[in-house]
């Protein structure tokens, strides 16, 4: 019986049913980002989410095919969102997706084991959403160090015209002074959310003019370097 008499129970085929979507959907969503890091040069973030592609693959397997009765959860946050293959992507970025991505399944799993037909699938609905919260975590450790390491407000951002002018001297310089592909992608990234925080603060239209302009500048470069034109 429902503990809440408005809700209705939430049968064993309707948690599989669900499982099974939202495991295939973060192991197809790893798998594009495991191979868009590689392609950026970050190894690292690349053998991360690769690791728990593999872990959502498992889970995948073992529910199977989509029964189909289905739960119908909120809709994933970001699942289309262009911003999974923007070329604002940075690491934080993806890595704060993945975070949100994880809450949400999280999320839909305490639904389900709140609204449980039986013990028996309270408890696994609750050791699936346990599971969420571990990949949570380590997405969480890998995403501090991203923040760190990024940092593209470590410096107050300009202002006026003549400030713009002068830090953005400095920030493409940074651009220059990259020695690999992944640094040159990083620094690119960066500065682009430099161009467009500045345009958003932007207090007159000639500041705000020439932050949009160096920002589409940028955008451009960083797409036809992840493109290999550059």
């Amino acid at each position: 019986m429902a503990e809440n008499p408005g809700q209705e129970t939430v049968s064993a085929m309707a948690l599989r049913s669900t499982a099974a979507a939202l495991e295939a959907a973060a192991m197809r969503r790893y798998r594009h980002l495991a191979a868009w890091w590689a392609a950026e040069g970050e190894p690292e973030l690349a053998a991360l989410f690769a690791r728990l592609a593999e872990m959502e693959a498992r889970h995948a397997v073992a529910f199977g095919p989509i029964a189909e009765e289905t739960y119908s959860p909120p809709p994933t946050p970001d699942e289309d969102d262009a911003l999974w293959q923007s070329a604002l992507l940075t690491p934080y970025r993806a890595l704060s997706l993945a975070v949100r991505a994880e809450e949400h399944a999280f999320a839909t799993y305490a639904s389900i084991a709140a609204h449980a037909a039986t013990p028996a699938l309270r408890a696994q609905a609750e050791d699936l959403a346990r599971e969420e919260l571990e990949h949570a975590a380590i997405l969480r450790r890998s995403r501090r160090a991203a923040f760190h390491s990024e940092r593209p407000f470590a410096t107050p951002l300009p202002t006026d015209m003549v400030a713009l002018e002068q830090q953005g001297s400095v920030w493409e310089a940074e651009v220059k002074a990259a020695t690999t592909r992944a640094g040159r992608l990083r620094a690119l990234s960066r500065n682009a959310e430099r161009y467009l925080a500045v345009a958003e603060r932007a207090q007159d239209e000639t500041t705000l003019s020439s932050a949009q302009t160096r920002a589409q500048a940028t955008l451009r470069t960083l797409a036809r370097l992840r493109a290999g034109v550059d």
